[in-house]
């Protein structure tokens, strides 16, 4: 009997995976909406990184340049809004505290994660990422909101800085 249903699990994922690569477009659409609404919409709550991390991969993966994005969130860690605020180059964008503040008072956020992609696919923090986090973390603090973390993107992999020791 275990053999039959490996089998048939087996079919299945084969079945899954063929059908993912042929809607790739239409799965990530999907998902994409689902996590929209659950969090953006229901003002659902980020509970753990995992979450914050696969939120910003299905926002940010895709996109051929850098750009450097938000998630605003009350005290109690529900999502008041997710924006895109910066677009760059290829490897670069520049980002203006400034107008992470302007932003953080007009939806009047507590906390903050920080979320950018690299269109490399590699998402490996550079020292500009490291003290641009640092940055934000001190400037950001004037407005009594806290920096929660820094998620940069690849094409695959996710990483937080927070889980890497920098916040």
């Amino acid at each position: 009997m275990n053999y039959v249903a490996d089998l048939c699990f087996k079919i299945c994922e084969h079945n899954i995976e063929y059908l993912y690569s042929k809607h790739r477009q239409k799965f990530l659409k999907a998902e994409f909406t689902y996590m929209k609404d659950k969090f953006v919409e229901s003002r659902e709550m980020i509970s753990n990184a995992r979450l914050a991390m696969s939120y910003c991969k299905m926002q940010l993966s895709w996109e051929k340049q850098e750009v450097f994005a938000c998630l605003f969130m009350d005290s109690d860690s529900r999502v008041l809004r997710f924006e895109k605020i910066f677009r760059g180059t290829i490897n670069s964008a520049s980002v203006y505290p400034r107008v992470i503040a302007q932003k953080i008072l007009e939806v009047n956020a507590a906390q903050i994660i920080l979320a950018h992609n690299h269109p490399s696919g590699n998402p490996e923090p550079s020292a500009v990422d490291v003290k641009l986090t640092q940055q934000l973390k001190e400037a950001l603090q004037l407005f009594d909101t806290k920096v929660l973390d820094h998620i940069i993107v690849g094409q695959q992999q996710v990483v937080s800085l927070a889980s890497k020791g920098y916040l």
